[in-house]
C-alpha cells in the first residue's frame, strides 16, 4: 500500500491486485452505497491517518475517487471538499477506468517502429485482421498522453479505444497477447 499525502485536503493510495484481494474487495465490486467498501474505504483512511497523520475531515463534504491503473492496481483518492452553506455532508464515490491507446498500423514495420518509440516496457498486445495490425497498450492515466504522441506517427489512433480493443478480443487475430512492445523490439 503506497500513500501519498498531495495536501491537508487530500490523500491518494495505491493498492496492488494483491492487496485488493486481501481486503476482499475488487474495482469492479467497489459502491458506496454497499457496507464493504465503505468497510474498506474508512480502513484506507485510518491507516493514511496512522501512517502519515492525515486528519481530514469526515463530518462535511468528502469526494472518493477510484481509478484502475492499468498495471491491476487500484488508487484511491480523498479529498476534503469545502463546506457549502452548512448544507447536509455529501460522500461521493467516483469509477474511473483508464483507457488503452490503440494504434492502427498498416503493416506490421510500422507497428515495430512503435513499440520501439513507446518503449519494451510498455504492456500491451498486437493483433491482426484483414492485413492490418491493432497494437493496444496498457498505460496508466497519466501516461496515456505521452505515448500517444510517440507512437501516433506510426499509425492512426482511433477514437473510442475501449471499444476497439474490446472489438480485438472478438474478432481480430491475436498475435501477441501480452508484453508486444517487447516482442516486436527485438525485430527492430
Amino acid at each position: 500500500m503506497r500513500i501519498l499525502t498531495v495536501n491537508e485536503y487530500r490523500v491518494e493510495i495505491t493498492l496492488t491486485p494483491e492487496e485488493l484481494n486481501g481486503f476482499d474487495i475488487t474495482y469492479e465490486r467497489m459502491d458506496y452505497a454497499d457496507a464493504d467498501t465503505r468497510r474498506v474505504l474508512w480502513t484506507l483512511l485510518s491507516e493514511a491517518r496512522r501512517v502519515k497523520g492525515v486528519s481530514l475531515d469526515l463530518s462535511g463534504r468528502l469526494l472518493i475517487e477510484v481509478n484502475r491503473d492499468a498495471d491491476g492496481c487500484c488508487r484511491v483518492c480523498f479529498t476534503a471538499l469545502p463546506p457549502k452553506d452548512e448544507s447536509a455532508s455529501v460522500r461521493q464515490l467516483v469509477k474511473t477506468e483508464t483507457e488503452p491507446v490503440v494504434l492502427e498500423c498498416a503493416d506490421l514495420d510500422d507497428a515495430v517502429r512503435a513499440a520501439v518509440a513507446c518503449g519494451k516496457d510498455t504492456p500491451g498486445a498486437l493483433f491482426y485482421r484483414n492485413g492490418g495490425y491493432r497494437l493496444i497498450l496498457s498505460v496508466n492515466s497519466d501516461k496515456r498522453e505521452a505515448v500517444s504522441m510517440r507512437v501516433g506517427e506510426f499509425g492512426e489512433l482511433p477514437e473510442k479505444p475501449a471499444l476497439l480493443a474490446a472489438e480485438c478480443d472478438e474478432l481480430w487475430q491475436c498475435v501477441i497477447p501480452d508484453r508486444a512492445p517487447e516482442m516486436l523490439c527485438k525485430l527492430a
